[in-house]
């Protein structure tokens, strides 16, 4: 008699002990911010994370942003790196999740960087759109309602500060 085998299906996203363990001494970063970003791309599609663990080195830095990437060709390197900052670990779950998917949307889509490249603030905009995109892609619906809540508020803000006398 032949037992059917039966496979356990794949599931869509790695854990987070299972990303820290997949990137374990591919970056240089401090144990509370390898943590965080195990638990962020956790957030990911396998696929997406695969890409990433073979592709980006992430980096704990100093500069003042939250985080920023370059690509291969800005290093002339095989990898693209990834930058987190201090200020990365202070930030909400789910905007360090987006942050770090927005990140990798930029090297997945070869983007050029913005300060090395010398781009306009059109080109730039359009590179900084198209990586919320893809990274909303990613992250799925939940994070897409989320993000339009999000930004529907900045605009209202933004608008209301260009509104409010000098």
């Amino acid at each position: 008699m032949v037992k059917a085998m039966t496979q356990t299906p794949r599931k869509e996203r790695y854990s987070a002990q299972e990303v820290d363990y997949l990137f374990a001494g591919l970056n240089i970063v401090d144990d509370l911010l390898g943590v965080v970003l195990a638990e962020s791309i956790s957030n990911l599609p396998r696929r997406v994370v695969d890409w990433t663990a073979e592709k980006v080195l992430f980096i704990s830095s100093y500069y003042g942003v939250v985080a920023f990437a370059f690509s291969k060709k800005d290093w002339r390197s095989r990898l693209g790196f990834v930058f987190i900052t201090e200020r990365f670990g202070k930030e909400t779950p789910r905007m360090q999740t987006f942050t770090i998917a927005h990140e990798i949307a930029h090297l997945k889509l070869g983007h050029w960087n913005p300060i090395l490249d010398d781009l306009t603030d059109e080109q730039e905009k359009v590179q900084e759109q198209a990586a919320d995109d893809l990274a909303l892609k990613w992250l799925g619906q939940e994070f897409q309602t989320e993000w339009a809540i999000c930004s529907q508020n900045r605009k209202q803000l933004t608008k209301g500060e260009k509104e409010m006398p000098p």
